[in-house]
C-alpha cells in the first residue's frame, strides 16, 4: 500500500451535520407542524422512474457489497468462525457460495484476535481442501491476506490504539476488496470495550468503506459491551446486520450450525430471510451445506442426535469396545446400542460393492 493510501487511511472522517432544518410549508400549517415538518419537494412518478438509482457492486449478492458495512450478531454459545472464513474463501476464489451466489474476485483481509489463531488456520486449511479446482485454490491462497491481533498488555496492538490502527493500516493490501473481523470486540480491547472504541472502529470502519473496501464484522451478543456496540455504531451505520442463532436441528458432537435470519435487501433478493448452516468434520474431511426449514421443528434435531450417536458407536466397535461398555461410554441403555449396532451393520450391507461371480474357463 503506497504512504498516500495509509495516511487516507487514518484520517477521520468529516463531521456531517445531523441539522434538520424546518420552515413553514403553507399558511394553514399550524404551529406544531412547522416545528417538526421538514417541506419535501414532490416529484413525479415518471420522472421518478426514469432516474438511475446507484447501485454498489456485489462482492457476495445479497450480503456484501463495495464500500459497504455489514454485521453479524453472534448469539451466546455459537461459534461462527467457519462461517467467516467459508465467506473469506469464497471471495477470494472467486466461488460460488449457496445461498447468496457466485462471489466477486478479490483480495480479502482477515483479521482476528491471537487467542484464535491456531483454530483460524486449521479451518482455512479444511476450507481450502473443498476446492478441488487447482486454479481457483491458488487463487484463494494469494488472495487471502491474515491479520492477527497482538494486542499486548497495554492494547498498544489493538484497533482502538493509535499505533494498532497504524499496523492495522499497513497490512490492508492494494486492491482490497472485503475485510473481515471475527468477534471483533477482542480486536479493540483485552478487557470490557467502552463506548469510545466503537466510534474509533467506526472511523475505521469509515476510512474503508471510502475506498470501496466492504466490512464484514462479526460481534457476540450477550456481552456487556454489546449494547454500547449497538448503540454507539449501528444506530449511526447503515450497514446491513444478519443474526445468527442456536439450531437445535445442528450437528453438535462432529460439527455446529445455527440459524441465519435476515432481511431482504431488494424486491428480487431470492435468499431466504430464515436459513440454516451447518458444517461436520468427519475423519479429517469437512462438509459444509444450508437448509430452509421450521427453526422450531424438533424431528430433525433428534435426526441428527441419532446419527451422532450411531457414528460413536461405530468409532467404539471398531476400536474392540463391547456393546455393555459402549452403553456405558455413552449413558444409555444396552438395547439402544444393540438397535444402533444392527443399523450399521444393515448400512454396512447396503453400501458393500457386490462380489463378482467368477465363471469356469469352460463355460
Amino acid at each position: 500500500m503506497s504512504n498516500i493510501r495509509k495516511q487516507s487511511l487514518t484520517k477521520k472522517p468529516p463531521q456531517r451535520s445531523t441539522e434538520v432544518k424546518l420552515s413553514v410549508v403553507n399558511d394553514k400549517t399550524s404551529s406544531l407542524e412547522s416545528h417538526f415538518y421538514p417541506v419535501l419537494k414532490g416529484v413525479k412518478l415518471d420522472a421518478a422512474l426514469k432516474k438511475s438509482i446507484p447501485k454498489a457492486n456485489a462482492v457476495l449478492p445479497s450480503l456484501l457489497h463495495e464500500g459497504q458495512q455489514a454485521f453479524i450478531r453472534v448469539a451466546s454459545g455459537i461459534y461462527p468462525q467457519m462461517y467467516g472464513v467459508i465467506i473469506s474463501m469464497a471471495v477470494a476464489a472467486g466461488k460460488h457460495l449457496s445461498p447468496y451466489g457466485k462471489a466477486e474476485r478479490g483480495q480479502v483481509l482477515l483479521a482476528y484476535s491471537g487467542a484464535t489463531e491456531a483454530r483460524v488456520l486449521e479451518q482455512l486449511s479444511l476450507v481450502s481442501d473443498l476446492i478441488k479446482d487447482d486454479a481457483r485454490r491458488e487463487a484463494a491462497k494469494k488472495n487471502l491476506d491474515l491479520y492477527k491481533f497482538d494486542l499486548g498488555i497495554k492494547n498498544e496492538g489493538a484497533l482502538s490504539n493509535a499505533d494498532g490502527r497504524s499496523m492495522f493500516d499497513g497490512a490492508i493490501p492494494p486492491d482490497c476488496k472485503l475485510v473481515v473481523f471475527f468477534d471483533v470486540a477482542r480486536c479493540l480491547s483485552r478487557r470490557t470495550c467502552e463506548p469510545e472504541h466503537f466510534v474509533q472502529l467506526a472511523d475505521v470502519l469509515n476510512d474503508l468503506n471510502r475506498h470501496g473496501i466492504a466490512t464484514l464484522v462479526f460481534y457476540q451478543a450477550g456481552k456487556k459491551s454489546d449494547a454500547a456496540f449497538e448503540s454507539e455504531l449501528l444506530a449511526n451505520s447503515n450497514g446491513y446486520t444478519l443474526e445468527l442463532t442456536e439450531d437445535r436441528g445442528a450437528p453438535r458432537e462432529f460439527g455446529t450450525g445455527f440459524n441465519v435470519h435476515r432481511r431482504k435487501t431488494s424486491e428480487h433478493d431470492t435468499v431466504p430471510t430464515v436459513f440454516q448452516v451447518w458444517y461436520t468434520v468427519v475423519d479429517g474431511e469437512l462438509k459444509f451445506g444450508w437448509e430452509c426449514r421450521d427453526p422450531n421443528d424438533k424431528t430433525n434435531a433428534k435426526q441428527v442426535e441419532i446419527a451422532e450417536r450411531q457414528k460413536r458407536v461405530q468409532n467404539l466397535i471398531d476400536s474392540g469396545m463391547q456393546q455393555k461398555d459402549i452403553a456405558a461410554e455413552l449413558g444409555v441403555n444396552s438395547a439402544t446400542i444393540s438397535r444402533d449396532a444392527t443399523t450399521l451393520k444393515s448400512k454396512a450391507k447396503s453400501t458393500a460393492k457386490p462380489r463378482v461371480k467368477k465363471g469356469n474357463s469352460a463355460d
